[in-house]
């Protein structure tokens, strides 16, 4: 059982990273949002999307191995698991808002990119 739990964390919220970014995306341009505020508003979704369902699965689901592994009591895994969500998480987040934001710029610059990343109101 602990297998399938590990490999929810590992592939399934990677997957979910994607999944939200992408639908996130095609929303806000079928609401027309610039994509200068859409590409920071995907990037910083994808990376709290990825912190907080991995760190969320891992209390849910492995809160005695997360405890063992770090070598404290299990009542103390919430507060572990919430520190690395308000420290790493937001460092992520500010990163991928950067990021996100210049590649998608960049790439912006293409052709064919352009013209892929369009949505239809339709």
């Amino acid at each position: 059982m602990g297998a399938l739990k590990s490999l929810w964390i590992v592939l399934g919220c990677r997957i979910l990273i994607g999944v939200v970014s992408g639908w996130l995306w095609i929303g806000l341009k079928k609401l027309r949002v610039n994509d200068f505020i859409a590409l920071p508003v995907v990037g910083a979704a994808g990376a709290l999307t990825n912190t907080i369902l991995v760190m969320g699965s891992i209390y849910l689901l492995l809160s005695p191995e997360y405890a063992a592994a770090k070598s404290i009591p299990v009542e103390a895994v919430l507060g572990a698991v919430m520190g690395t969500v308000a420290t790493s998480g937001v460092v992520e987040a500010i990163g991928a808002v950067i990021l996100v934001t210049a590649i998608g710029k960049a790439l912006f610059h293409l052709p064919y990119v352009r013209s892929s990343v369009s949505v239809s109101g339709n």
